[in-house]
């Protein structure tokens, strides 16, 4: 979390748990566009998921493990309460012995689901975390949605471009109909809208493959 900078902050001080998961869920873009958190706490047991914004690639079953690990121990640090995690849900096959991912989790971890995700009980989003301070969260937060507004402005379609071009660069440079079938229209059209935002797709590929 101290790496993390306003974000660690805010999430250091809310005042609970639901609001810990409302501040990744919102502001996680802040850090990355290569994965988004869903936070639903409309069920019981509450989720948080990890949905990722790119293509498939054979080391996101690690990297969601990893974090959904770092998770559960941090929710614990923050509530300062060894908090019973109702399981644990990875889309992909298990690799390893099951039984020594449920001794790391604390939980029964679960595989081939439909989503990666850590659920807890909806009693628990309402532990408080150690350090939360109201006044201060709500500061953070505000100082977040600024950030936020700002990446928000940024060119839609060149935001969308650059996700489907990121991903399909881990398999060559893709050819530009196959970019414009993934973002649902044709090759023509395609090549009209980046005309209108003075673009050339040669120029997407560079601008990509530079942020890579």
């Amino acid at each position: 979390l101290d790496d993390l900078g306003v974000l660690g902050l805010a999430v250091k001080t809310a005042p609970d748990l639901r609001s810990v998961l409302s501040v990744i869920e919102r502001f996680f873009a802040l850090m990355t566009d290569t994965v988004v958190y869903r936070f639903d706490s409309k069920g019981d047991p509450a989720s948080l998921s990890i949905v990722a914004q790119t293509g498939r690639h054979a080391a996101l079953p690690f990297r969601n493990e990893c974090a959904l690990l770092g998770f559960s121990k941090k929710i614990r640090m923050l509530t300062g309460s060894e908090i019973a995690l109702d399981h644990i849900s990875f889309a992909h096959k298990c690799t390893g012995d099951p039984a020594r991912y449920a001794d790391h989790f604390g939980c029964d971890v679960l595989f081939q689901q439909t989503r990666d995700a850590v659920w807890l009980s909806a009693e628990a989003l309402d532990l408080p975390v150690l350090r939360g301070d109201k006044g201060v969260s709500n500061f953070l937060i505000a100082h977040l949605e600024q950030e936020l507004s700002s990446l928000d402005s940024t060119n839609p379609l060149m935001a969308e471009l650059m996700r489907h071009v990121s991903g399909a660069l881990q398999h060559g440079l893709p050819q530009a109909a196959d970019i414009a079938r993934a973002m649902g229209m044709s090759e023509r059209t395609f090549y009209r809208r980046l005309s209108d935002e003075g673009l050339t797709y040669r120029e997407v590929l560079q601008q990509a493959q530079s942020e890579l």
